[in-house]
C-alpha cells in the first residue's frame, strides 16, 4: 500500500491518508472528511505518461503535453459535472465536489465502504442464481438507459467496478474518460481481462451502448456460472464461448442464448442498447408475459380492422357541427344573463374596506420566520448536500449503532422539528446518526498483507491488534491466521482481533519468492499497447504455466 507524502489536506477539508490505487486517469486516495468524519475517496487527475507527480505532491505536465492535458482535463471535469447533476437514487458511484489544487482537478465521493461483486462470489463461494440476480440487475439496467440516452458510456463494467451492499443492491463505480479505457489512446488505459468490448482495444473502432451490453453480459456470465468468460482474443475452435447453461444447468434457456448474443465479438449481431439487451432476458418463453420495444407501436399506425364508410363519416362530422354550435350559444347566453346581474347588484371590492391590515402583513413577510425541519428517517447524505438546508443550518453529526435501521438514516435530531430557528445566525441542529448494526461477520483476512488488513477493519471499525507469529505456510507481513474465525459475529467497538501476522526467520540463502501476492486480480502491462488489463476473478491461467 502506497503512502502520501504526508498527510495532505484538499480544500482545507479532506484529509487523504493513503493511496490505494491508479485506476485509469486517476490516482485514487483514501480520506477522511474534516467536517461530518465519514471517510472519503478522492481521485487526483494525473494521466500517464503526460502528467507526473513531483515529491511535494504536485502535479507537472510534461514538455510538449499541455494541449493534451488541457482537452483531457476538460472531459474529466465535464464528466464529473455530469454524473454530479444525476438524481440520487440511481446507483451510481459518483462524485460530489470538484476542487482544483496542485496543478489538477480532484474529484470527491463518499467512500461506498462494499466489497466488488467478484469478492462476494469469492466469499459466498457459489454462483448467483436468475431470480436473485434479476432483481439485482433491474435499477442498474434502468440507470444505464438514463445515461446511454446523454450519449455516456462507462466502458469499465467489470467484477471489480460493480459493488454489492450489504442490502445486496449493486452499485456501479469507477466512470472514466473514453481515452482511459481505449487502447492505443494518448494516456495508458485500463481495461479488464475477460469483460471489456473488442472495439475497446483499438482506438479506430467505434464505441457505445453496445461496448456496456459486452462488458455487463460478461459480469452476468461470471454470476451465473462462476467463471470468467473466455478472452474474445482467445475464442475459436478449439477453445469457444460454453453457454451458460452448459456451466449451470439452472440457467434459464432464454437467458443462455441472450448472454452468448450479447457477449458476439461480432458488433452486427449483438445486441445495440442495453433495453433490447434487458428485453432479451425478460422474455421468458411461455411465460404468458410479452414485452415490446417502444417502437413498435407508432402515432401514425393505422388502427386494426376495416375502416368505416363515406356515409358514416359524413353523419358524424354532422354530429360534432351541430355539437360545437350548441356549446357556443350556451356560452353566449351565460356571459349576457352575467352582465345583467353584476350591473344590477353591485358589490364593493375587498381593497375599499380598509389598506392597513395589508400594509401590516407585507412587513410580517418581509422577516419571516424559520422553522427546524423534521430530518427523522432522511438519509443524511441528501440533507448534507441540500443547498437550502446547507444555507439555513450547521449540522452536528454522530454516529451510533443501530439494529433496525438502515445506515445512513437519521435516527434523532435536537432541537425537535417545529422549534423556531434564531434569525440572527444559522441553527445547529445535532443529528444521530445510523452507522448499520454493531454485529457483523468477521471478513476473511488470511493471506492479505497486513497493510490491507488494517485498512479493512478500519473501514469496518473493528478493533484489532496484531502479534507477530512464526508461520513457514505465509509470506513474511502476511496476515497467518484471526483470534475470531471467518465468519464469525464481531461486535464493532467492542470486541479487539487479534492478527496473527507471519514473521519468519529469513534462510541464509534468501531467495526472492514469487508466490501469490494474495489479491484477487492480476494486472497485466502490454508493453506495445501501453495499457494495463485486468485479470480478475476466477480466471484460469493453464497457459502460464511453467515446466518443469
Amino acid at each position: 500500500m502506497e503512502q502520501t507524502p504526508g498527510h495532505r489536506m484538499l480544500g482545507n477539508r479532506y484529509e487523504m491518508t493513503r493511496r490505494i490505487d491508479q485506476c485509469g486517469e486517476t490516482i485514487v486516495y483514501l480520506g477522511r472528511d474534516a467536517v461530518s468524519g465519514r471517510m472519503v475517496t478522492v481521485r487526483e487527475f494525473c494521466p500517464s505518461p503526460i502528467m507526473r507527480q513531483d515529491a511535494e505532491g504536485q502535479i507537472l505536465v510534461q514538455p510538449g503535453c499541455e494541449v493534451q492535458y488541457k482537452s483531457l482535463s476538460s472531459d474529466y471535469e465535464e464528466l464529473c459535472r455530469y454524473l454530479m447533476g444525476l438524481p440520487a437514487e440511481l446507483p451510481f458511484v459518483r462524485p460530489f465536489e470538484l476542487i482544483r489544487q496542485n496543478g489538477t482537478v480532484y474529484s470527491v465521493e463518499w467512500y461506498a465502504g462494499a466489497e466488488t461483486l467478484g469478492d462476494h462470489l469469492a466469499r459466498i463461494g457459489r454462483p448467483i442464481g436468475w431470480n436473485a440476480l434479476k432483481k439485482m440487475l433491474a435499477p442498474m439496467v434502468r440507470a444505464m438507459g438514463r445515461i446511454h440516452t446523454d450519449g455516456i458510456y462507462h466502458r469499465g463494467i467489470s467484477a471489480e467496478t460493480l459493488l454489492i451492499t450489504e442490502r445486496e443492491e449493486l452499485l456501479l463505480s469507477g466512470f472514466c474518460i473514453p481515452a482511459a479505457r481505449t487502447a492505443d489512446s494518448e494516456i495508458a488505459a485500463t481495461l479488464y481481462f475477460g469483460y471489456s468490448a473488442p472495439e475497446q482495444y483499438s482506438s479506430n473502432s467505434w464505441q457505445g451502448s453496445w461496448s456496456d451490453v459486452y462488458s455487463l453480459a460478461a459480469v452476468c456470465y461470471l454470476a451465473l456460472t462462476g467463471i470468467t468468460p473466455i478472452e474474445w482474443r482467445q475464442r475459436g475452435e478449439r477453445h469457444p464461448l460454453i453457454p451458460p447453461a452448459e456451466v449451470a444447468p439452472e440457467t434459464p434457456a432464454h437467458v443462455s442464448d441472450a448472454l452468448l448474443r450479447a457477449l458476439s465479438v461480432d458488433l452486427r449481431t449483438r445486441y445495440r442498447t442495453i433495453d433490447e439487451f434487458w428485453v432479451a432476458l425478460l422474455d421468458e418463453p411461455g411465460s404468458g408475459t410479452m414485452t415490446y420495444p417502444l417502437s413498435v407501436v407508432k402515432r401514425s399506425d393505422p388502427p386494426d380492422g376495416p375502416p368505416p364508410s363515406p356515409a358514416a363519416s359524413i353523419g358524424i362530422r354532422s354530429l360534432v357541427v351541430a355539437l360545437v354550435l350548441t356549446s357556443l350559444v350556451a356560452v353566449i347566453a351565460l356571459g349576457i344573463s352575467y352582465r345583467i346581474v353584476d350591473t344590477q347588484f353591485p358589490v364593493p371590492l375587498p381593497a375599499q374596506a380598509s389598506a392597513e391590515p395589508e400594509s401590516a402583513s407585507s412587513e410580517e413577510d418581509d422577516d419571516p420566520q424559520i422553522y427546524i425541519p423534521d430530518l427523522v428517517g432522511s438519509n443524511i447524505e441528501k440533507v448534507l448536500l441540500d443547498p437550502l438546508y446547507r444555507s439555513l443550518f450547521t449540522f452536528q453529526i454522530e454516529r451510533v449503532f443501530s439494529e433496525a435501521q438502515p445506515a445512513g438514516e437519521i435516527l434523532s435530531q435536537s432541537p425537535p422539528a417545529g422549534t423556531p430557528s434564531p434569525s440572527e445566525s444559522p441553527a445547529q441542529i445535532r443529528l444521530w446518526v445510523c452507522k448499520g448494526s454493531q454485529q457483523i461477520s468477521m471478513p476473511d483476512l488470511v493471506g492479505m498483507s497486513l497493510e490491507r488488513a488494517r485498512e479493512m477493519l478500519d473501514s469496518l471499525e473493528i478493533s484489532y491488534t496484531y502479534e507477530p507469529v512464526e508461520e513457514p505456510a505465509r509470506k513474511n507481513g502476511e496476515i497467518a491466521s484471526a483470534s475470531i474465525p471467518t465468519g464469525e459475529t464481531v461486535f464493532r467497538m467492542t470486541d479487539t482481533v487479534i492478527l496473527y501476522v507471519a514473521e519468519n526467520p529469513e534462510p541464509e540463502d534468501a531467495a526472492s519468492s514469487t508466490g501469490s501476492s494474495g489479491d484477487s486480480s492480476e494486472y497485466v502491462y502490454n508493453r506495445n499497447q501501453g495499457t494495463t488489463e485486468t485479470r480478475p476473478y476466477f480466471y484460469q491461467r493453464d497457459e502460464e504455466s511453467s515446466e518443469p
